[in-house]
């Protein structure tokens, strides 16, 4: 994966957020 490097710098908020947000988008279900 190349967002990698960048997971460690930026916070696991961040990311779990814009997972959530990929996931809603690809599920198409409001979260």
């Amino acid at each position: 994966m190349t967002t990698a490097p960048k997971h460690k710098t930026t916070p696991s908020t961040k990311t779990t957020r814009e997972q959530r947000l990929k996931s809603v988008k690809e599920s198409k279900i409001p979260f």
